[in-house]
């Protein structure tokens, strides 16, 4: 795996930054009611797309980090969205892939990239996972990394923190 976070590379996955000409996959994602059951507004307008893709696009410009666009390296196409964002001293992880990539086990090859990357770039700042308590499903595909980083899964607000497994 290389070291270039606005391109890294996984067996299966490239993590690559988000572009301006994303706007459509991300909307296929994010406007998909099964992708946002557990999202208090429901599924996202084609508005918040734009706004989501264009803030991507200049935190990447500004910060040099954010949510990666997940592409399939074998057919080159985009999965989903996910990955760190840098907030208020913590990496916050997050996720969404379009429900033909659920089960594959996409969701943890992009999470063990995204802590190995901040175990050698940003160790001092803490990845966090934030969920509504009735998203069962966003934490299981994580639960290999959880478990090998020591972590608790009986946080009631459903909220994890951990760092990369040695």
């Amino acid at each position: 795996m290389e070291d270039d976070v606005s391109a890294l590379r996984t067996e299966r996955l490239l993590l690559r930054c988000t572009l301006d000409g994303d706007l459509a996959a991300c909307r296929e994602v994010h406007e998909d009611p099964a992708t946002s059951t557990c999202r208090r507004a429901g599924a996202a307008t084609p508005q918040e797309c734009a706004d989501r893709v264009s803030e991507s696009v200049h935190r990447w410009d500004d910060v040099g980090l954010d949510y990666w666009t997940v592409v399939e390296r074998l057919t080159g196409d985009i999965l989903g969205f996910g990955g760190l964002r840098p907030d208020n001293g913590e990496l916050n992880m997050y996720f969404r892939f379009r429900p033909s990539a659920w089960g594959y086990g996409y969701a943890y090859e992009m999470a063990r990239a995204a802590l190995g990357w901040s175990a050698r770039h940003r160790p001092d700042e803490p990845v966090v996972i934030r969920t509504q308590p009735a998203n069962s499903a966003a934490l299981p595909p994580l639960s290999p990394l959880r478990a090998s980083a020591g972590c608790s899964t009986r946080s009631p607000c459903r909220t994890s923190s951990w760092s990369s497994p040695a």
